[in-house]
């Protein structure tokens, strides 16, 4: 896994949530509570893109001009996806 810049950041946290981190990765039950607060915000942060594209598609669907230009790059690349099908069969 490629290595990353970090920052260290402070947050405030219910004492209960960071004694139950603490005290299982103490357990071993995963490699830190830094661990799994990184893995919780970037799991977070997926999710949110994930719901702001699918808002923005949808309010794509509704726009002539996109549908018009996703319409024409259909056709554009048509012969291409043939292609791809055939090849695909060996």
């Amino acid at each position: 896994m490629k290595s990353v810049p970090l920052k260290r950041c402070t947050y405030s946290l219910p004492v209960d949530l960071v004694e139950r981190l603490q005290r299982l990765a103490s357990q071993k039950k995963f490699p830190s509570a830094n661990f799994v607060v990184r893995t919780a915000i970037v799991e977070f942060l997926s999710n949110l893109d994930k719901s702001l594209f699918e808002i923005e598609m949808a309010e794509a669907s509704k726009d002539k001009s996109f549908l018009k230009d996703l319409g024409q790059t259909k056709k554009d690349f048509s012969q291409l996806d043939k292609e791809n099908e055939r090849l695909s069969d060996w």
